[in-house]
């Protein structure tokens, strides 16, 4: 289990706060000589265990809600290893042609990063190109070929449009493979 956000797991150290408040609430108060009780209301009392208990119980919750909130902000997540393929994979290479990928040499590394992505490729791989802007745009077929991947990586241009993670990402969650190959983005 790890934490994006460790940091505010210091938060945690609010937990004292309540544990603070509850021993300052320990003290016991000394009965009070009152003169006459009789311009007083007759009320029933409740037993000493039973606001003991509803103290502790909600002193247990509010321990609780602080805890939770820090862990909360932390955001836990669980690591899974994901289990070797033993074998052919597919390969799907996105690249960013977005109007962002102008400045500098942005898009030339994002190419080499593509054509490294292909050469790792191995002899029973499969692969398919695509950019994303605006929309995705598939710039080769599912292939072996290493060299039309390639070629498909060098003849990708700057485009206009803005970035579209949710589509990219809507994309390649669809592209379960029938044919058993684990996928690789």
């Amino acid at each position: 289990m790890g934490f994006l956000s460790p940091l505010f797991l210091g938060g945690l150290l609010a937990a004292a706060l309540p544990i603070y408040i509850h021993l300052l609430k320990q003290h016991r108060s000394e009965p009070q000589k009152f003169s006459s009780l009789m311009f007083l209301e007759r009320r029933t009392q409740s037993s000493v265990k039973h606001r003991r208990l509803k103290y502790l119980t909600l002193f247990a919750l509010r321990l609780a809600m602080i805890l939770l909130l820090a862990l909360m902000f932390a955001n836990p997540f669980i690591r899974r290893s994901v289990a070797a393929s033993g074998g052919r994979k597919f390969v799907a290479v996105a690249v960013d042609n977005s109007f962002s990928m102008r400045t500098g040499d942005r898009l030339l590394r994002a190419k080499q990063a593509a054509l490294d992505a292909i050469d790792t490729m191995g002899a029973g791989d499969r692969g398919q190109v695509m950019t994303f802007a605006s929309t995705v745009q598939m710039l080769s077929q599912a292939t072996s070929d290493k060299a039309e991947l390639q070629r498909a990586v060098q003849g990708i241009q700057h485009g206009d449009g803005k970035s579209a993670y949710g589509e990219i990402s809507r994309t390649l969650r669809s592209m379960a493979r029938p044919d058993g190959l684990s996928v690789e983005a």
